[in-house]
């Protein structure tokens, strides 16, 4: 008995030393590649082949990307409970990424989910004075990685959402 609480204590310890460890996953850069116009133009160059389906490197395309990198590391400076990184998406404007991944969905599929009920939605929470300051989805298991869903085609119903805290 003692064995096996031990052995699930050590296998506890490990999986919150590596949640630890994953939160505080490098951003993909370093102060060091945001010190000059050169640095930044290496860690483009660096970053554009390895994604999987890259665009053509231009200077508007480096423009976007260091605007996206300075803007990642003014977040993550904030040191809030999440970071920012380089993925697939570094090198395109905000509207880019809009009209590539968040399409909204046809009347058709609109009307279909408004026959099988759904409608806005609203949420008001009863007892909000007694929730805790904080809580962890990661310590519960409920969370995975990020990761790339493609485009969802859900971008109409979550922007009719109406939610009230």
């Amino acid at each position: 008995m003692a064995r096996a609480v031990l052995f699930l204590f050590l296998v506890l310890a490990a999986l919150w030393a590596l949640s630890v460890n994953a939160s505080r996953k490098s951003p993909g850069f370093t102060d060091k590649d945001l010190e000059s116009e050169e640095s930044l133009r290496l860690l483009y160059h660096n970053w554009l082949p390895r994604q999987s389906s890259p665009r053509n490197a231009s200077d508007e395309r480096f423009e976007i990307f260091k605007s996206n990198v300075k803007f990642m590391d003014s977040v993550n400076k904030k040191n809030l409970t999440y970071r920012l990184g380089l993925n697939q998406f570094a090198d395109l404007t905000t509207e880019e990424f809009r009209a590539m991944y968040l399409k909204p969905m046809n009347m058709q599929e609109v009307e279909k989910l408004k026959r099988r009920g759904l409608k806005n939605v609203s949420f008001t929470s009863q007892n909000s004075n007694s929730l805790p300051r904080s809580f962890d989805w990661r310590s519960r298991g409920a969370v995975s990685s990020v990761k790339n869903q493609g485009e969802c085609g859900m971008y109409y119903e979550i922007n009719n959402f109406n939610f009230e805290w």
